[in-house]
Order: C-alpha cells, then sequence, then structure tokens
C-alpha cells in the first residue's frame, strides 16, 4: 500500500489530535533510518520508561489482545520493532522523494495513555513549510504480566 493512501486510510479509522506546536527536537529517540544503535537504544528506553498496564486491550484505541504479538522479552520485542519500522522505511523514503517530503521516526509515551509507547513517522513538505506536518503510528507496546505486547498499525 502506498504510504498516502495508507495515511489517508488511517485518517478515515482514527480519530485524530492536532498538534500545533509539535517540535520533533522535543523527543529523546528521533531517527531518519534505523540502525543497531539505535534500536539498542529504542530497547533502553522501553527497559527504563515502559510502565505495567492493568490490561492487555485499550478498545478506545483500538488495541485488542487479538492482533497484538506477545513477547516474552525485550530480546523478542526488538527484532519487531526492526522489522516493523524498515517495513515503512521501504515504502516512505521512495515516495517521500517522489512528493517532496521530509520524514523522520520518534519514540515516545502515547500522549493519551502513559502506559504505550509508540514508534511514529512525521512526514513534513521539503518545500512549503506552512503545509504542516502529518504524523502516524507504526507500532504500539504496552507491557502486562511482565510480558510485552506489540501491535503493528501498517496493515
Amino acid at each position: 500500500m502506498k504510504i498516502f493512501e495508507k495515511i489517508a486510510e488511517f485518517f478515515r479509522k482514527k480519530e485524530f489530535y492536532s498538534l500545533d506546536d509539535f517540535q520533533i527536537e522535543n523527543y529523546e529517540i528521533r531517527f531518519k533510518e534505523l540502525n543497531d544503535q539505535i534500536l539498542l537504544d529504542i530497547g533502553n528506553y522501553i527497559k527504563k520508561n515502559i510502565q505495567e498496564s492493568k490490561s492487555i486491550e485499550d478498545s478506545k484505541d483500538k488495541l485488542f489482545k487479538r492482533h497484538a504479538k506477545c513477547c516474552n522479552s525485550l530480546d523478542e520485542l526488538l527484532p519487531l520493532i526492526k522489522s516493523a519500522v524498515e517495513q515503512d522505511y521501504k515504502d516512505t523514503v521512495v515516495e517521500s522523494l517522489e512528493n517532496n517530503w521530509d520524514f523522520q521516526y520518534y519514540l515516545n509515551e502515547y500522549f493519551l495513555n502513559d502506559k504505550t509507547i509508540c514508534i511514529h513517522n512525521v512526514l513534513s513538505s521539503s518545500i512549503d513549510e506552512k503545509i504542516g506536518s502529518c504524523i502516524y503510528p507504526i507500532l504500539s507496546i504496552k507491557k502486562f504480566n511482565g510480558e510485552y505486547y506489540f501491535w503493528l498499525h501498517l496493515e
């Protein structure tokens, strides 16, 4: 699926919030292309910051157990993260060049649920700064009963 079709489809399914003062520089982990050091930084960030959730599912955010992959450890989780980011990168790099978009990924606790960690992609015009940014989540992670749950949002 092409990146802009994916974004349009995601916008049709979800409720979105406009962040007028969004500054990617405010996020500790941000990157254009994933490498081993960044993946290690992501693992350390998750280990340090993820909080135990009271439940796996979150119907408000459409995080259902049946759609999640369960991992017993960070070592099991990190390859899923790597695969998801690489999958999105392949689509994004080609289409952003064709459409004059810059992009960058960032990691944070989801602003509506601090017990969920997400990786997002931010697309912004490289020609017109007035256009603003389009932000979409690639994946979400929660911890429940000592296990990590992973949701891929690219499908």
